[in-house]
């Protein structure tokens, strides 16, 4: 992924979106780029400029992954395809068999694997951290 950062449309903002907000437009570097969580009352959604200037979130990403609790899975026999890179976490949450995640740039793949079955929950397209946690939320991951 070249980009590590996108600039969010208004409509992902909802309460507990992580973003990175720049308090001065004439700060070049990264060093004024500051996290934050949305919260309703960080500023206007409504004011389309302060959102294109000043608002960043970074693209989903191993490190987002493993702070939710998932392990990165070396032994995952897919890991590139045709210079794909697919990055492969499991999660042992299920006593029925282990929650595998696959990310390969914004393409997710969430599933449920067990001795007998490989049961998909979810396949599309996350583009950051706070999406994945709403999504595992609506899947009781």
């Amino acid at each position: 992924m070249e980009n590590k950062y996108y600039v969010p449309t208004q409509e992902e903002f909802r309460i507990g979106f992580e973003y990175e907000y720049k308090y001065n437009e004439n700060n070049s570097t990264d060093k004024g780029w500051t996290k934050r969580i949305f919260d309703g009352n960080n500023f206007e959604i409504s004011d389309k400029t302060e959102v294109s200037k000043f608002t960043r979130v970074k693209y989903l990403d191993q490190e987002d992954i493993e702070s939710l609790g998932w392990d990165y899975d070396k032994y995952y026999p897919f890991q590139r395809i045709k210079g794909d890179e697919r990055i492969a976490f499991t999660k042992n949450e299920n006593k029925l068999g282990l929650h595998r995640l696959v990310l390969n740039g914004n393409k997710v793949l969430i599933y449920l694997e067990t001795e007998f079955v490989h049961e998909g929950f979810f396949k599309g397209t996350i583009k950051n951290k706070s999406e994945l946690k709403v999504l595992l939320k609506q899947l009781g991951i």
